[in-house]
């Protein structure tokens, strides 16, 4: 059977129409797919960067705990240094010289002292310091 070239450039035309229909409807079905592929990805690049800024808040918040625990370390390093001296010198001619924000700073470390050595050890009854300088206590 031969085809006259006539027949052969409509039956490309009508090849061609169908492609571009064929090509049309391919897109306009992917095109929701594409939708959601496009949402999800903003989800997850908004997703990502909620966490990024979730893990910058939790490595601040351990940043500052460790520098409480630190500043907690040489507190209770300063502390137990006042107690030995307050318990192994003195303490009353010691005292006696510091003004009265000073013996109350003096007393507060060692009564933190003693509540850590109480809660280590709770038949040790470490008991608050009497604070001599103030008036009815």
């Amino acid at each position: 059977m031969t085809e006259a070239p006539g027949e052969r450039a409509t039956l490309a035309a009508m090849i061609a129409d169908l492609d571009g229909y064929i090509g049309r409807k391919a897109a306009e079905l992917a095109q929701p797919r594409i939708d959601a592929a496009r949402l999800s990805a903003e989800a997850s690049d908004q997703r990502v960067a909620d966490l990024q800024q979730e893990f910058g808040r939790r490595i601040r918040a351990l940043e500052r705990q460790l520098e409480s625990a630190r500043r907690q370390e040489g507190r209770a390093d300063r502390e137990d240094l006042l107690a030995s001296i307050w318990l192994y010198v003195d303490w009353y001619f010691v005292t006696r010289q510091l003004t009265t924000e000073q013996k109350d700073l003096w007393a507060d470390a060692i009564d933190a002292r003693h509540a850590r050595a109480n809660a280590d050890d709770p038949d040790l009854g470490a008991l608050p310091v009497e604070r001599w300088w103030r008036d009815g206590t």
